[in-house]
C-alpha cells in the first residue's frame, strides 16, 4: 500500500511553534546532559564534557605542550628506553588520566596508557578538580540556561604544577632531584606565579591562556634572557647572559636541557660552553657535579682565543638545546631532540 503524503504550508505562527518545539527539545537534551555530574563520568569522558562547554580554551589547549605530553615523538622514544616496571612513573605525569583508568581497573589488569588517555596528554581534569561536590557552579554557558554539570573546578596552584615539575627519581637513591623547577621559582622570592608567566591572558580574553608557552616556543625562551657579547681584548670573547622575565633557572625542567654558548673562528673551528646541570658517574651512582645554568644573577662565559686569531672576526651564538642522550664525559657529542636559536652576532 502506498501512502500519499500531502504538504500543508505553515503560517508564520506555525513556523514559530515548530522553532520553539525544536529549541525546547534541544534545551531538554542540554538539561538532561547537565544532570549527569562530571565526577560520575569515566576519566576520558570528563574531559570530553569540558571541551563541549569550554570550546575556546579547548582550542588553545589542543596542540599545546600539555596536550602533546604523551604523544610527542621525543617522549615516546624516551619511554621505550625505560623498563616496563618504571614506565608508569613517567606516564603518571605525561598522561594523568591513565592513573584513574588504572585505579578503576581490576587488580593485575592492564597498566599501559589507553589510546584515548594518551591522546589527551595532560588534560582538563589533570589540573582541575571538582570542589565541594554537589554544589552547582555558576552558569557560564552563553545564555543556554543550563547549570554546569560540576561544582567549582579548582586547582592546587603552584603545588599542582610542582607535582610534575619537581620530583625525585622513582625508587632510586640519587644525589639530586629529577626536576626542581618549583624550588628554583621560590628561591626568586617573586610575586609572579607559574600561571602569570605561562598562562598570560591575550588581549580581550576573559580567561588565562591554555597554550602553556614554554621551552618549545623559541621566542618565549629568548625573552627570558638578555644577552650581550663583547671582545674586551683581541684574544678574548665575553658573553653575558642575564635573566629577565623569569624566576626559575634557564633552562629548567628535564635533566638535559641546556644552553650552548659558542664561538666560531675564521677557520671554521668552534669553541663551546654548555650551561646546564652537569653530572658524573661514581661508585655510588650518578650525581650532580655542577649547575651553571642562568638563575637569579647574570652568568658570564669567556672564551680565550687561540694565538693568531686576534686579527680575525669571530661569530658567536647562544642556542637552547633539548638533549636525548648524553655521556657526562663527552657533552659535545650529545644527541639532540631539538634546538632553537636565542641570539647570535659577530665580533
Amino acid at each position: 500500500m502506498r501512502i500519499k503524503r500531502s504538504w500543508v504550508p505553515l503560517s508564520a505562527g506555525g513556523v514559530a511553534a515548530v522553532v520553539l518545539l525544536v529549541l525546547g527539545g534541544a534545551n531538554q537534551r542540554v538539561s538532561r546532559a547537565a544532570q549527569v555530574r562530571l565526577s560520575d563520568l569515566p576519566p576520558v569522558a570528563q574531559n570530553q564534557r569540558c571541551e563541549e562547554c569550554h570550546a575556546e580554551i579547548a582550542r588553545e589547549w589542543r596542540g599545546s605542550g600539555h596536550q602533546l605530553a604523551f604523544s610527542r615523538r621525543e617522549f615516546q622514544h624516551a619511554l621505550l628506553r625505560e623498563p616496563r616496571s618504571a614506565q608508569a612513573f613517567c606516564t603518571d605525569c605525561h598522561a594523568p588520566e591513565s592513573v584513574r583508568e588504572r585505579q578503576g581497573s581490576a587488580p593485575g589488569g592492564e597498566t599501559m596508557v589507553s589510546a584515548a588517555a594518551g591522546e589527551l596528554g595532560v588534560a582538563c581534569t589533570g589540573c582541575h578538580t571538582e570542589r565541594a561536590p554537589g554544589t552547582a557552579a555558576e552558569s557560564r554557558s552563553s545564555g543556554l540556561g543550563r547549570t554546569a554539570p560540576h561544582a567549582f573546578m579548582g586547582t592546587d596552584g603552584e603545588a599542582g604544577c610542582g607535582r610534575c615539575h619537581e620530583f625525585e627519581f622513582q625508587g632510586k637513591r640519587s644525589h639530586f632531584p629529577m626536576q626542581r623547577t618549583l624550588s628554583e621559582h621560590r628561591a626568586a622570592s617573586s610575586d609572579s606565579t607559574c600561571a602569570s608567566c605561562h598562562m598570560q591572558r591575550s588581549s580581550g580574553s576573559k580567561h588565562f591562556s591554555h597554550r602553556f608557552a614554554g621551552g618549545r616556543d623559541a621566542r618565549y625562551v629568548a625573552s627570558a634572557l638578555k644577552i650581550s657579547a663583547t671582545r674586551p681584548t683581541p684574544r678574548l670573547v665575553r658573553i653575558e647572559l642575564a635573566p629577565q622575565n623569569v624566576t626559575h633557572a634557564v633552562p629548567t625542567g628535564d635533566l638535559f636541557r641546556r644552553l650552548n654558548v659558542s664561538v666560531k673562528l675564521a677557520d671554521g673551528s668552534e669553541l663551546h660552553r654548555f650551561l646546564a646541570r652537569h653530572f658524573e658517574d661514581t661508585p655510588q651512582g650518578r650525581r650532580e657535579a655542577k649547575d651553571d645554568r642562568v638563575h637569579l644573577v647574570p652568568r658570564i662565559v669567556e672564551f680565550p682565543l687561540p694565538p693568531g686569531t686576534q686579527a680575525a672576526k669571530v661569530t658567536w651564538r647562544v642556542t637552547y638545546e633539548r638533549v636525548a642522550h648524553l655521556d657526562p664525559q663527552r657533552e659535545d657529542e650529545a644527541t639532540l631532540d631539538g634546538w632553537s636559536l636565542i641570539e647570535s652576532g659577530e665580533l
